[in-house]
């Protein structure tokens, strides 16, 4: 066989590159409005039958799914030059060999050092789908909360639950979500009062919405007749709740400040949270403080998790398409529950959330008494202030629906379905225990959910661990009723007689 020779191959290389680069110019200039006009449009031709679910599904969707291909067309275009190149520089010269991969290192680095100066960058480029870019991309690093929300934030993303994957072959819709931050970085707040009545402090269940108006505290405002500030950050723990109140609750003076306990990961966010006090790690918004080296390496293993995923997904829709599935296609996907709830079915991915293996353990244990030890300085600091704190408890989806799935679901579910149905109060029963401690007032989420399934309603999506917008209306309306209750207890107390 004929080895090229390096001019040749740097000749051939040089020219598939030059064409790459113009295609991207090309595809940024043109590629989205290209896009929008095959979707608005109604033309019914080859191009048109491309996108023959339009009508249901929203423009961004496709904006995702064409940034997706291009990042991969690219990668794998570079990486079969690359490759080219080292057979025939080590055939031919290892020194050139070496040269064209510190070439391809260097280029890489200057890109992502592009990036780091110019986030914004990383949405345009699709490369927010990569675990590192996506936090980059909206968040900046915090000395005591990890990592804080970008200010005035205001983007429109395609949704349909973070655990959707084709490779589960049940359609969920794609949805839109309006996301907008406040001159703090708190999602969907911009519409705040400055004087509220009620602050919720919590994690993606408070922050999380489809706009503004979807959100708990836009829903409890509504209900309730008081003022919401909306103080909820994706991805915070309770150790960033107490700092969100001392930092930014305490000042606007409210009435109620909420303490939004998530059962589904609270409990690891303690943990992981102790971890980047002495480590540095917490989820993978820590690496946004971490040294240049570090975060590149961080953002080139999270490019090699995308690719896997992305490979898996495609090789397991290849196999069924083909009909060479490891399961029929008459069957649910093993890892899916076929949940009944009245007279409906739906098909869920429920997560294994529930790992706490006893309420006295935990309770015991160090998270127990970080837990105990923050309701009760959440507490004291609010008393000092004149407001009355309030523990909300929100149960995991698994703990609502588990014990309504069928024997027809997925088998590796089924496998942990009695697991999980006879731990689902552990947590509970351990937030119960220390807000009997702490003598806080605690309302529980899973009273008006487990009433909710029983007739027939669905609170959460059904690929996402979070409420869905009936789920957030439902435990608006709950609160609302507890806080007029406590407001006369309050007011009948004999200190406010005082």
């Amino acid at each position: 066989m004929r080895i090229p020779g390096n001019k040749t191959l740097v000749r051939f290389a040089g020219v598939i590159i030059l064409c790459l680069a113009l295609a991207w110019l090309v595809y940024l200039l043109l590629g989205h409005e290209l896009i929008r006009s095959i979707h608005n449009s109604e033309s019914t031709s080859a191009m048109g039958r491309l996108m023959r679910h339009r009508a249901t599904t929203v423009l961004e969707a496709y904006y995702k799914r064409a940034d997706e291909l291009m990042i991969l067309l690219s990668f794998w275009t570079v990486a079969a030059l690359a490759m080219a190149s080292i057979v025939t520089f080590v055939l031919r010269q290892p020194v050139g060999a070496l040269m064209v991969f510190c070439s391809l290192m260097l280029t890489s680095l200057l890109f992502f050092a592009v990036l780091e100066l110019f986030p914004s960058a990383i949405v345009r480029f699709g490369l927010d789908r990569i675990d590192y870019f996506a936090w980059k991309s909206c968040c900046l690093p915090d000395p005591t909360m990890v990592f804080r929300y970008r200010p005035l934030m205001d983007e429109l993303i395609p949704f349909q639950g973070y655990l959707f994957s084709p490779v589960y072959r049940v359609e969920v819709p794609v949805m839109r979500v309006h996301l907008t931050t406040d001159k703090d970085g708190f999602i969907h707040n911009n519409a705040a009062p400055e004087v509220p009545d009620v602050a919720v402090i919590g994690d993606s269940f408070i922050a999380d919405a489809f706009d503004e108006s979807d959100t708990f505290g836009r829903r409890l405002e509504t209900i309730s007749g008081q003022k919401v500030a909306n103080l909820g950050v994706p991805g915070y723990g309770p150790f960033q709740y107490l700092e969100v109140l001392k930092r930014y609750a305490l000042a606007l003076k409210p009435k109620y400040a909420l303490f939004a306990f998530y059962a589904g990961n609270d409990i690891d966010d303690l943990r992981s949270y102790r971890t980047w006090e002495t480590e540095g790690g917490y989820h993978t918004g820590y690496l946004l403080s971490r040294s240049f080296p570090v975060r590149y390496l961080a953002a080139s293993l999270g490019f090699a998790r995308f690719l896997d995923r992305f490979g898996y997904a495609t090789k397991a829709m290849l196999l069924q398409r083909l009909g060479r599935s490891y399961t029929p296609q008459t069957q649910v996907h093993p890892d899916v529950a076929v949940v009944k709830l009245g007279n409906n079915t739906h098909q869920m991915l429920l997560t294994a959330e529930n790992k706490e293996s006893s309420t006295a353990e935990l309770v015991r244990s160090r998270e127990g008494q970080d837990l105990k030890r923050i309701v009760a300085e959440f507490k004291d600091l609010c008393l000092k202030e004149g407001i009355t704190p309030v523990l909300i408890y929100i149960p995991s989806a698994v703990s609502i629906y588990a014990e309504h799935s069928t024997l027809e679901s997925g088998k590796n579910w089924l496998a942990i379905r009695d697991l999980e149905i006879a731990r689902k109060r552990v947590i509970e029963d351990a937030v119960a225990t220390v807000a009997q401690e702490v003598d806080i007032r605690l309302l529980d989420l899973d009273i008006p959910f487990e009433s909710a399934a029983r007739d027939g309603e669905l609170v959460y999506y059904t690929f996402d661990t979070h409420w869905n917008s009936r789920g957030r209306e439902v435990a608006a309306a709950y609160v609302a009723e507890n806080l007029n209750l406590i407001r006369r207890d309050v007011a009948a107390s004999p200190a406010a007689a005082k």
